[in-house]
């Protein structure tokens, strides 16, 4: 100990991180941020088969979870484009 006035000052440093360390360590939980996020949007998007063509050329794509309530069903359209005109 060492007597500064009426003050008792320890005279051990107080041991501080070394800066290497502490941007390490930030450096690691921004990666590890970084692939949370990436595995979260993989996530959100739906997930799709080969496509399968059939005999009449038709090109079938299926989702992987048809049931996923995340992607409720399309609307059918009929084919040819809509039944909608413009006002």
């Amino acid at each position: 100990m060492t007597f500064f006035g009426s003050f008792v000052v320890d005279a051990e440093p107080i041991p501080v991180p070394d800066v290497r360390e502490r941007a390490e360590q930030a450096l690691r939980n921004g990666l590890e941020d970084i692939l949370r996020a990436l595995k979260l949007l993989l996530q959100a998007v739906p997930q799709y088969q080969m496509p399968e063509v059939l005999d009449n050329g038709d090109i079938i794509i299926r989702r992987q979870h048809p049931d996923d309530p995340r992607y409720p069903e399309r609307i059918l359209r009929p084919r040819g484009g809509t039944h909608d005109t413009a006002g």
